[in-house]
């Protein structure tokens, strides 16, 4: 295996490409590389998806993990922290024990997707 490998990586596709990974035939042994500069997954869930496959200089599939082997990527386990969060009040109820009304504002980081859930601790 080279140990600098020329790649391309399509951030909207989400598609790394790695020309010319080994300097010649490799059947049937590991290949391990490391990608620097990964971003992980925005929830500390499991994520699957990931699917790995080889191709000829023609780009003919010659490997595949499409229908085999499900890959996840595990051990993302801390949250990441909210660009801004600010509460205001929303009316001019100042007496204790009242019920008010407030803004509450966020600027997240990451996105979230459908159904995910924003959850709220009053003190």
């Amino acid at each position: 295996m080279n140990s600098a490998l020329p790649c391309t990586f399509v951030k909207s596709s989400g598609l790394l490409t790695i020309t010319n990974p080994v300097s010649s035939n490799r059947a049937g042994v590991d290949l391990k590389f490391t990608v620097n500069n990964f971003l992980n997954p925005y929830s500390a869930k499991p994520r699957t998806g990931y699917y790995v496959y080889t191709t000829d200089k023609d780009d003919g599939q010659i490997d595949s993990t499409r229908n085999h082997i499900t890959i996840t990527l595990t051990g993302v386990t801390q949250p990441a922290d909210f660009k801004s969060v600010d509460i205001t009040r929303n009316d001019d109820r100042r007496l204790v024990g009242m019920t008010s009304s407030a803004i509450l504002s966020f600027n997240l980081g990451l996105p979230m997707d459908a159904g995910c859930k924003l959850v709220i601790k009053f003190p």
